[in-house]
């Protein structure tokens, strides 16, 4: 009786497996931690170019569901991701500022929040009947909520520094996966191609990449590890 229940239990999972390979459409949800890392093409500060900075960021959690059209070895996916990235850079005020004292640091914080939705095509570079390894690449638009976003300044002399954000970040999405049956795990690069930032107010009200004042001109990339199940 226990060696009957031993083999139908292992039918009814390689059943599932197979049934699992042989689906058109699948959908899924996942979660996972991301970290931003942010490629700074600029950085002056009233004029003056800095170039002892450093970069920090910290590790964030991300949440997404998906769609999958499966064919053969082949497939498309799409996405909705909910992406919270935070960073800073960080240099000393003495670089800019004559009357700072060599301990000042200055500190850019930006804080992004944003929807992500990526179109995929990926390529099974194993596919069996209970595991598969695949590789995929593909364009994400990242929807920022302006609202939940942000970005802070210490030891910046400007007053009332705003930054205007754009709305709509791009980058391209280049990572692999591995499923065990219905269980995924999944690692991708994130590379941005657009600037995270349109410009700054300040309190002489001028909007421009080129502001003598302030200039950060970087673009963000990301790379996350996420597990989640496919059904």
């Amino acid at each position: 009786m226990k060696r009957t229940l031993t083999f139908l239990l292992m039918l009814l999972m390689l059943t599932g497996a197979r049934a699992q390979s042989e689906r058109k459409l699948n959908v899924g949800a996942k979660a996972g931690f991301s970290s931003a890392t942010y490629s700074v093409l600029a950085l002056r500060v009233d004029g003056k170019e800095i170039t002892d900075y450093t970069t920090k960021s910290e590790v964030s959690n991300y949440f997404t569901l998906f769609l999958r059209y499966n064919m053969g070895k082949h497939y498309l996916q799409t996405e909705a991701s909910y992406d919270i990235n935070h960073y800073s850079v960080e240099f000393p005020t003495l670089q800019w500022y004559q009357l700072a004292k060599s301990t000042d640091r200055t500190v850019i914080n930006t804080n992004l929040t944003s929807i992500g939705v990526p179109l995929i095509y990926g390529y099974h570079t194993h596919k069996e009947s209970f595991y598969g390894m695949s590789f995929y690449a593909g364009p994400k638009v990242n929807f920022v909520l302006l609202s939940q976003s942000n970005n802070n300044y210490k030891n910046v002399t400007q007053d009332a520094i705003v930054e205007h954000i754009p709305p709509v970040l791009l980058s391209v999405v280049m990572g692999y996966g591995i499923n065990i049956r219905n269980l995924f795990f999944d690692f991708n690069f994130q590379i941005g191609i657009n600037q995270v930032s349109h410009g700054f107010i300040t309190k002489h009200g001028v909007v421009t990449m080129d502001h003598n004042d302030i200039v950060f001109k970087r673009r963000r990339n990301d790379i996350c590890f996420s597990a989640g199940f496919m059904f």
